[in-house]
């Protein structure tokens, strides 16, 4: 039925409902205000309705040009994808609009993300790799190094032994745990002195190789670890490293450099408040060096005691080369955020 006709019909209601409610009298009183609202309410319904029917109207013919032009909306939010699918676009062509307008918001969401992970010296990843993945399938791949490093070196240091008892084996975790709490302890001491770099703090070596302020403070931990038993020993055959080759061991600072140029790695810093300590950095392991030789990292974490005895952030050094006349050489590297 046409909405002009519906409208008709409806006026026609309207005005008998009115001559029923007041009949025409020749001494018919004055039409009250409330009667008057009433009659205006009516009339702006009855405008409401016209529009409404109109836009019903309007809704469906677009909704039947869009199915008869093959015109496709975004399944997830119902809205056109981009300005090319309102010139007409259809079919195929429109899904592959839609996907590639996806693709380049991703692509910038991804640029975006890698350009935060380079800052902060990681590698690049992909836009569908959420945060937390990225952290687990880290967490899950240093683990199974650190396992398997566990696994061979154990295997080293047990060859030819007999088997440890199992009380021998509840003392060493009695040990451990009490070793673990005084390390916990020491290394909160140390960090509260505020000497040591940002955990994003980048320390670059001369080859090339480059170590966080994380790995920093994680070398500060074990050291304090260490302290209480040092550790080192020959990868090839197990063997205990002599004493004044295991960590964390003496660092002497002495001067180093060609004759007439020589020089100290830690120029700036005296020993007044008793000697250097110096332990090995190791990137990106969960447990930190544990003394293997030769030792896989060149970089060294360098603390001295303050007046009260806490090991205070010096520097960090390391080798220039694994041969040549200066491989036991020491250079200070100035660290980058």
């Amino acid at each position: 039925m046409p909405h002009k006709l519906l409208i008709a019909l409806y006026a026609v209601a309207l005005l008998l409902a009115l001559t029923t409610a007041y009949p025409l009298r020749q001494d018919r009183r004055e039409i009250s205000p409330f009667d008057d609202a009433l009659s205006e309410r009516a009339l702006v319904s009855l405008a409401s309705f016209d529009e409404d029917l109109e836009r019903r109207a309007s809704r469906k013919s677009r909704a039947v040009a869009r199915k008869a032009n093959g015109i496709t909306t975004n399944p997830k939010t119902g809205k056109k994808p981009g300005a090319a699918l309102a010139k007409g676009v259809k079919g195929a062509a429109a899904q592959t609009h839609i996907a590639d307008a996806r693709a380049a918001k991703n692509k910038v969401k991804n640029d975006a993300r890698n350009a935060g992970f380079a800052k902060a010296g990681k590698g690049p990843v992909t836009y569908a790799a959420s945060k937390k993945g990225l952290k687990d399938a880290n967490t899950k791949r240093l683990k199974a190094e650190q396992r398997a490093d566990d696994q061979a070196m154990h295997s080293i240091k047990t060859a030819g032994r007999p088997p440890k008892s199992k009380s021998e084996i509840a003392k060493e975790k009695a040990d451990r745990k009490a070793h673990l709490a005084i390390a916990k302890q020491e290394h909160a001491k140390s960090i509260a002195t505020n000497t040591f770099p940002d955990r994003n703090a980048k320390f670059t070596t001369a080859k090339g190789n480059t170590y966080t302020g994380k790995d920093v403070r994680q070398a500060d931990f074990t050291a304090h670890l260490a302290a209480q038993k040092p550790v080192g020993f020959k990868l090839s055959d197990g063997s205990t490293l002599k004493t004044k080759d295991r960590h964390p061991k003496e660092f002497g600072n002495r001067e180093q450099g060609p004759p007439g140029a020589k020089s100290k790695p830690l120029p700036d810093i005296s020993a007044t408040g008793g000697t250097y300590r110096e332990y090995g950095i190791v990137h990106d392991k969960l447990k930190g060096y544990d003394g293997r030789s030769p030792n896989p990292t060149e970089a060294r974490l360098i603390t001295k005691p303050n007046a009260a005895g806490v090991h205070e952030f010096a520097g960090v050094v390391a080798h220039p080369n694994s041969s040549g006349p200066d491989k036991n050489d020491h250079h200070l590297i100035t660290p980058t955020i």
